[in-house]
């Protein structure tokens, strides 16, 4: 599994690609380098945005608040920034668990 996350100054980018309204929240895998997650939520009033990053946050052991969404408002493809974060913490909280 690569998944295609950059490292800047002060963070990393994680692409996403969510699946909402499914029967639970979930990491399902990596797919073309993003995280595919399934999210409850409908897409409606980004209802949908705000249970990702919450999730996120949860399957990272962080506060919601240093997750920021830089792209994909209304697309299923989303960028998300994670303030204060390495990508090799972000590999083994989010990917090794799937292998």
């Amino acid at each position: 599994m690569d998944l295609d996350i950059h490292e800047k100054k002060d963070g990393i980018t994680l692409p996403c690609y969510v699946k909402p309204r499914a029967k639970k929240n979930m990491i399902k895998g990596v797919r073309e380098g993003a995280l595919v997650v399934t999210i409850s939520a409908p897409p409606q009033k980004e209802q949908a945005n705000r249970q990702l990053m919450e999730f996120m946050a949860l399957a990272l052991n962080i506060p919601s608040s240093r997750i920021t969404l830089l792209k994909g408002k209304h697309s299923r493809e989303k960028l998300l920034f994670i303030h204060g974060f390495s990508k090799r913490e972000a590999i083994s909280r989010l990917v090794s668990p799937l292998v």
